[in-house]
């Protein structure tokens, strides 16, 4: 887009600066396509009109993908907060584990079923926000995406860091066993629930 828009405005400046040299030189009418009659003087002034009107449009398109830069759509939300979910899984599951182990229950196992059951939608969101992270620049969208499960599991380990073993996991773990019972559309209702508690890490575009 911003490549037509450049070669439209350098066109613009070239045919300008050639009606400046023919302004110059010609006393009389000139007629354009057979049926518009200018006076040369008059010209000039539409060229600067059209001349702005380029540049306008070439800036507010630049304006527009700067604001996506900085926003989410709601499936790049959503996709974002599936990965969220997912990471927090894991680190419930690995915490948990031998809370309950007690009651015959291995989180762990659980939340790796889960991945297999669903590795497919957590593949999509991944898919989701490494096309947004190239679209804005990024130079390595996967080490984003990395960064961004880094970031959700180092929180979540320090809530769990913060409290007791048992406090953590009666608080956290029936996540994991209610998440093993979700099916796909289930995930997606909970991914695309936003809370202000929780918010992802851009503003959604639409507000």
């Amino acid at each position: 887009m911003n490549n037509f828009f450049a070669g439209f405005v350098s066109g613009f400046v070239c045919n300008f600066v050639l009606m400046t040299r023919i302004n110059h030189e010609l006393d009389t009418k000139i007629k354009i396509n057979d049926w518009t009659v200018l006076i040369p003087s008059d010209y000039i002034p539409s060229m600067h009109r059209y001349l702005l009107i380029a540049l306008f449009l070439m800036t507010a398109t630049n304006a527009s993908q700067a604001v996506a830069a900085q926003c989410y759509s709601n499936a790049e939300a959503e996709a974002e907060q599936g990965i969220r979910i997912h990471s927090e899984l894991m680190v419930i599951g690995l915490n948990c584990t031998h809370i309950g182990a007690r009651s015959g229950i291995n989180l762990y196992g659980q939340y790796r079923q889960f991945t297999a059951d669903h590795g497919d939608l957590f593949a999509t969101y991944e898919k989701i926000l490494l096309k947004h992270f190239k679209a804005n620049g990024s130079k390595n969208p996967e080490a984003d995406i990395n960064l961004l499960r880094t970031g959700y599991a180092n929180k979540i380990s320090k809530d769990a860091a913060g409290m007791r073993p048992d406090i953590f996991c009666s608080k956290y773990a029936p996540r994991v066993m209610k998440a093993s019972e979700m099916q796909r559309d289930d995930i997606r209702k909970w991914a695309a629930t936003f809370y202000p508690s929780h918010p992802v890490s851009k503003p959604l575009c639409n507000g």
